[in-house]
C-alpha cells in the first residue's frame, strides 16, 4: 500500500466514522456552489467592465487576500463557534459567505 493509498483510506475511514462531517461537508459545498451563482450569472462580466484589462490581477489579488483572512481567522472563528455553538456558527459562516455575491 502506498503512502496515498494509505492516506485515502484514512479519510474514508474519518468519513465512515463522523457521518455528521460527511453533511457539513456537503453542506458546505453546496453553500460554495450557491456563491457561485453570482460569478456565472455577470460579476465576472461586471468586474471586466470596471477593471478592464487588469481584471485577473485584482481578482487574484483579492482571491489571496481572502485566503490570507481566512487563515488568520480561523483560530479565532473556530474558538467562537466552541463559545456559540457549531449551527451558529456554521450559520454566520453561510451568511459571511452569501453576502460578497449579494
Amino acid at each position: 500500500e502506498t503512502g496515498e493509498d494509505a492516506t485515502r483510506a484514512s479519510a474514508l475511514t474519518v468519513l465512515r466514522r463522523n457521518p455528521e462531517l460527511v453533511k457539513a461537508m456537503a453542506a458546505s459545498g453546496l453553500q460554495r456552489s450557491a456563491v457561485m451563482v453570482g460569478t456565472v450569472l455577470g460579476a465576472q462580466n461586471l468586474r471586466a467592465l470596471v477593471w478592464g484589462q487588469k481584471t485577473a490581477q485584482y481578482t487574484a489579488v483579492l482571491s489571496m487576500c481572502l485566503s490570507v483572512i481566512a487563515m488568520c481567522s480561523a483560530g479565532a472563528f473556530g474558538r467562537f463557534g466552541d463559545r456559540v455553538g457549531r449551527r451558529v456558527a456554521a450559520a454566520v459562516f453561510g451568511v459571511t459567505s452569501f453576502l460578497p455575491s449579494w
